[in-house]
């Protein structure tokens, strides 16, 4: 089964996760880009908005998803729910017969029960089946590196290959 690694990550962390895992995997990662960069504390608190609304950015280029039988997608939790890339991606996103996991980073302690229930809905409206979303907390300001992760990603990546 070909597994893929889709991600959108502001500050580099949920990026250094999706490279870890992909490595643990042996999957592609692919990086969700938006058109215009999001700088600073305005750039936060504009994103922070659009999540809490549910827009969507325009996003640099359009991910493929074509000949993946798992996909992982990767995010940022902004506002309780999917960053404003992420809602772009999923507008188009051919998820058809794919499984579907997830993974997010957080600052807060408490398991994001609003961005699964949006991500559950999401991913069966584009046709995928979602399998479970995984988080990893992240105190603010901490920067992880790809090794910083791959204790967390291992736990993932055993899940993912025993239900494959």
């Amino acid at each position: 089964m070909k597994q893929k690694i889709l991600v959108y990550s502001w500050t580099g962390n949920t990026a250094a996760c999706a490279v870890a895992l992909g490595e643990q995997l042996n999957a592609e990662v692919e990086l969700i880009l938006e058109q215009k960069e999001r700088e600073g504390s305005s750039g936060f608190a504009k994103g922070g908005f659009f999540a809490s609304v549910g827009l969507s950015s325009k996003l640099k280029t359009k991910p493929q998803t074509e000949g993946v039988d798992v996909l992982l997608i990767g995010m940022p939790v902004w506002a309780s729910t999917t960053p404003p890339a992420i809602n772009a991606f999923f507008k188009e996103a051919a998820l058809s017969g794919k499984r579907v996991y997830a993974f997010a980073t957080q600052q807060s302690e408490q398991q994001p029960q609003k961005l699964e229930n949006k991500l559950k809905k999401l991913i069966t409206k584009r046709g995928g089946k979602f399998m479970h979303l995984f988080v990893l907390r992240v105190p603010h300001k901490q920067q992880l590196s790809v090794e910083a992760c791959k204790s967390h990603t291992a736990k993932w990546a055993e899940r993912i290959k025993s239900e494959i």
